[in-house]
């Protein structure tokens, strides 16, 4: 019996014995890859641009003030309305004119009304929704004048009318108020561009000319003293634009 019992214990003894050699011990855990949580990119910085007016542009007015319109191109922005949370990329514009109190709007395009005539600097910034600038600070600005409207003067032009033996080259012409006709024989014979009542060249001789002013709007038909035949047609317009 005792001799049974120690062949038991010698067999388990081995066992335990070539278990530890043969790697029986505490296994080793695999290793992994650990990706480290990556932060979302930042937002992209919103900018913006003023269209109009240009940089010295020239704004013309027929009053002593004038309504001036303020259009913005922005980017990377939406535009919201105060009060409401910052967020990046949001916000919304405020304007001044001549270093005057800020008024804030919230699209975008704006208007200045009654900006009397002369030099003006218009700033506008961009800022956050409850009112705060942005840091560093976006802002643009634009020099503008604001000029009385004064009608073109018109400078007055020569028109040449080519008297032919028995007609008028060209024998119909428009012209403005204030241009002036050269007629020119170039026929054989004597003759005149005569209307009644408004120009008259009086009979011009082979070779030579004579010049009328057209002083007043109006269709005038005319002839010759000479040939009765020969008839043309002047029409004076308005030498106003507008």
């Amino acid at each position: 019996m005792n001799r049974t019992i120690f062949v038991l214990f010698a067999i388990l003894s081995v066992s335990v014995l070539l278990s530890g050699c043969l790697g029986g011990g505490t296994p080793q855990q695999n290793e992994t890859n650990v990706t480290p949580s990556q932060q979302p990119p930042p937002a992209p910085k919103p900018s913006f641009t003023i269209v109009e007016p240009v940089q010295g542009d020239s704004i013309t007015s027929t009053d002593d003030a004038v309504d001036v319109s303020i259009t913005l191109s922005a980017s990377n922005l939406q535009v919201r309305p105060s009060g409401t949370k910052n967020n990046a990329g949001e916000g919304h514009f405020r304007a001044r004119i001549d270093g005057l109190d800020y008024s804030s709007f919230y699209s975008k395009s704006y208007t200045l009304s009654a900006v009397p005539l002369g030099t003006h600097t218009v700033d506008v910034e961009l800022v956050n929704n409850d009112g705060t600038p942005y840091s560093p600070s976006i802002k643009r600005s634009v020099t503008f004048d604001v000029v009385k409207y004064q009608a073109p003067v018109y400078l007055p032009e020569t028109y040449t009318i080519e008297i032919q033996a028995f007609s008028y080259n060209p024998a119909n012409l428009t012209v403005k108020v204030g241009d002036s006709i050269n007629w020119t024989n170039t026929g054989a014979y004597p003759r005149s561009a005569t209307s009644t009542g408004n120009f008259d060249t009086k009979v011009i001789a082979s070779g030579a000319s004579a010049v009328t002013v057209m002083n007043r709007e109006g269709t005038f038909g005319y002839f010759s003293l000479t040939y009765m035949m020969m008839k043309g047609t002047i029409t004076v317009e308005s030498n106003q634009s507008g």
